[in-house]
């Protein structure tokens, strides 16, 4: 069993998200947890105890409750697995990171909109939401079909962490696996075969895969940069890839990671 907590608003990128949850409660067992935060804002009374600020507080949970009422009943046709919301008041990110913690959370899902730039990306994988995280997550841009997965493969992170967590997550699920070693080149765009002989990132998760009874449907080596390469990617329903959490900004896998349009799964 997958625990899985998905972070909701009232808003069009949180009914991605969770059709996208419900993609992966399709394929494997999942217990699939929303969550809500409600920010109090400068509004309500000043912070301490007594009638008035308890009256506040059921009144802003209240609003959370009705804000998500919505969102659940309209998305409980496609996600019959969906459990009764978690509302909490509170600073979303610290929230959300006790209740990953109290939980024991396998993977966290959320839906962003569509990025423009890399620098962007790398503020919001640079919060302290995700840093402190200590489980992987699925940043879903698009819903797309889960029907096949693309492992990228780079040398600014341990392939074979990345290949761990597919494993773990991923146990016992019908899906195709494809292989992607990506090297950088600021001109051009090149394809060829990812033998196991002549690229060792291929190579050593080629032998992990196997050793899990999995197989590639097809392994390649690709060399350009981010924007070229995200074009061809476009048929997969997730993109997962293993990033250090000290990254820059000028991380070439980073910027690969905002261009392409599919979910994205990360771990450390």
């Amino acid at each position: 069993m997958i625990k899985v907590l998905v972070a909701v608003d009232s808003d069009l990128a949180s009914s991605i998200a969770l059709r996208y949850g419900c993609q992966l409660a399709n394929l494997m067992e999942v217990e699939l947890q929303t969550i809500h935060v409600k920010e109090p804002g400068l509004e309500g009374p000043a912070t301490g105890a007594g009638w008035a600020r308890r009256t506040w507080e059921k009144e802003l949970l209240q609003k959370g409750k009705d804000e998500i009422a919505q969102l659940l009943k309209a998305e409980s046709s496609f996600c019959p697995v969906l459990s009764k919301p978690l509302i909490v008041i509170g600073d979303r990110e610290e929230e959300i990171l006790h209740e990953l913690q109290r939980g024991a959370y396998d993977l966290f899902v959320e839906g962003i909109p569509s990025v423009s730039s890399s620098s962007k990306l790398y503020q919001k994988i640079h919060s302290s939401l995700y840093q402190h995280m200590g489980c992987p997550f699925i940043l879903v841009k698009n819903l797309l079909p889960l029907q096949k997965v693309l492992l990228l493969l780079s040398d600014e992170a341990d392939p074979r962490h990345l290949i761990s967590t597919f494993l773990r997550i991923f146990r016992g699920a019908k899906i195709g696996v494809d292989l992607l070693s990506y090297k950088f080149q600021q001109t051009g765009l090149s394809f060829s075969p990812g033998e196991e002989e002549k690229d060792r990132r291929i190579k050593d998760a080629g032998r992990l895969l196997a050793s899990e009874g999995w197989t590639s449907d097809q392994s390649r080596v690709a060399q350009g940069p981010p924007a070229g390469l995200a074009e061809h990617l476009q048929e997969y329903g997730l993109v997962l890839a293993a990033i250090d959490r000290s990254f820059s900004k000028k991380s070439q896998l980073l910027a690969l990671l905002d261009y392409i349009s599919s979910p994205v799964l990360v771990c450390w």
